[in-house]
């Protein structure tokens, strides 16, 4: 289960191409060269890292909280089991 959440979170970090838009940072947009551009370009990548980060981390949170869900259910059943003999 865990490797499957791995390739998963792999998958997704492709899927955002964070480290494209890290490649490509420096780099302005429609290869204008104006300063103004590369301001823009370099602002408008770190917004795009900053954000699909974000996306990236949302889904490794609910991967790594599907796994403890999955992990601690059958404690969570066997507890309410012995729960209702008492």
């Amino acid at each position: 289960m865990i490797k499957k959440i791995w390739y998963f979170l792999h998958a997704k970090e492709q899927e955002l191409a964070i480290l494209v838009w890290l490649k490509n940072i420096n780099k302005p947009l429609y290869d204008e060269y104006s300063w103004k551009n590369s301001i823009k370009s370099v602002i408008l990548r770190i917004g795009q890292i900053i954000l699909r980060l974000i996306i990236l981390i949302f889904w490794a949170v609910v991967s790594f909280l599907g796994v403890l869900t999955y992990a601690f259910l059958p404690l969570l059943i066997i507890w309410e089991i012995i729960y209702q003999f008492i």
